[in-house]
């Protein structure tokens, strides 16, 4: 099987499971918002999502961890889909098909691969569906409601990239994040007990863009959750407090600001605040041969030609999925990561290479692997525009407008759980 948890991380945030008569005759109901059923199928369908595409195996203390984050997540996004329906957000059939398409792609998976992976751990393609109508309605909807209301002058973009400049010189952290927000104090004591058992999986093994994915209630979640490079002032205050505390990789105790829980996780440091190229973030491909360990003569041969018309005929990662595929190879991309958390060998021959070039072969007992560069861009705040800077505080006021729009949504809802 292909690694799933490569799928999980271009989900972007698909967190809607419809609800159709058969799901609703399958089990209990667990929720009811304004009038919209939430059944027991549909919470089993949220987990075992969760499950897969985080790569976590399925036990009772991980079901317990993840069904009230679930369902908290299932009750919003009836509440968005509501929203969305009232102000007649019509996603086309074609554009969901495109997000089938784009889905596959990215991760050199046909339709029928995605459809046989979700079936072999009991979730249906019509659920994933569902999911991806709901982040496209939803995105549009913000969109819509609150990009022309966003006004940011001159001024404040300008002392915003003067803050950035003079942050080059600070300690760095390239940071991910899991947001928990809140509205009241029976919601605070939720997202607080929600934040807890999601470190439980965080803390025993589970990757953290996964979860950030599925569960993140922020725009980085399309992302597993990754914000970027970062310097003291950028972040809430009780988060910059805690970065300095954590080494490479490690996560956070939960992290309670005035309207949410943080959970974040600190995948690179740069302490001198220098540009530095081993901070460079790097994104790779792998193109991988099978090949058994006691492959004939003639099969051998035969990798060898495929693996020689991959290094003349490949032109880029753009179209290294359909190469891959004629080749009979796998083509998988994988996440971002800095320099310094790659293997020094791999690292020293990035340092040699360029964008788009392969990496030299090597046989592993499973097959021959090929690694490729696709992307390598600088430390974010060492190259920062006054755009980039602009472009980054639109998108911030409309993630928080988008948030007080669905806690209004939340307070002005009729919730009934059972």
């Amino acid at each position: 099987m292909k690694n799933f948890t490569i799928f999980a991380i271009f989900c972007v945030a698909l967190l809607i499971t419809g609800v159709s008569a058969s799901a609703q005759s399958s089990g209990g109901i667990v929720a009811v918002v304004n009038n919209d059923v939430i059944s027991d199928y549909d919470l089993e369908q949220r987990i075992g999502l969760a499950l897969v595409t985080s790569g976590v195996q399925r036990t009772p203390e991980i079901e317990e961890a993840l069904r009230p984050q679930a369902l908290n997540r299932l009750i919003d996004e009836r509440l968005k889909m509501g929203e969305a329906a009232r102000y007649n957000i019509f996603i086309p059939e074609q554009e969901i098909q495109n997000a089938f398409a784009r889905l596959a792609q990215d991760n050199n998976m046909s339709f029928e691969e995605i459809e046989r992976v979700l079936s072999q751990n009991n979730v249906t393609v019509e659920s994933l569906r569902a999911q991806i109508v709901a982040d496209i309605a939803w995105s549009r909807l913000l969109e819509g409601l609150f990009l022309p209301q966003v006004s940011i002058s001159q001024d404040e973009i300008t002392q915003a990239y003067e803050r950035a400049v003079d942050a080059r010189s600070q300690t760095q952290y390239f940071v991910s994040e899991i947001v928990l927000p809140f509205n009241s104090a029976a919601d605070e004591r939720a997202a607080r007990e929600n934040a807890y058992r999601l470190l439980h999986p965080l803390r025993t093994g589970t990757p953290f863009a996964p979860l950030a994915q599925q569960f993140s209630q922020s725009p980085t979640s399309a992302s597993g959750g990754r914000i970027g490079w970062v310097v003291a002032g950028q972040l809430e205050d009780e988060i910059d407090r805690v970065l300095p505390l954590l080494d490479r990789g490690e996560v956070s105790e939960p992290i309670r600001t005035s309207n949410a829980y943080y959970i974040v996780q600190v995948l690179d440091k740069n302490e001198s605040g220098k540009p530095d190229p081993q901070l460079d973030i790097i994104r790779l491909a792998r193109v991988f041969f099978p090949l058994s360990p006691d492959a004939d003569r003639n099969t051998l041969a035969q990798a060898d030609a495929n693996v020689q018309r991959l290094y003349v005929e490949f032109s880029g990662c753009a179209n290294g999925s359909e190469l891959a595929n004629s080749v009979g190879a796998e083509f998988n991309l994988l996440d971002p990561v800095t320099l310094t958390q790659l293997p020094p060998q791999v690292r020293d021959q990035i340092n040699k290479s360029s964008v788009g070039r392969l990496l030299p072969p090597s046989r592993t007992n499973e097959g021959v692997e090929v690694i490729v560069l696709c992307e390598r861009k600088p430390n974010q705040i060492a190259s920062i525009t006054p755009q980039e800077v602009e472009r980054g505080m639109i998108e911030r006021e409309v993630e928080l407008l988008g948030r007080k729009h669905l806690q209004e949504l939340r307070s002005n809802a009729t919730i009934e759980l059972r």
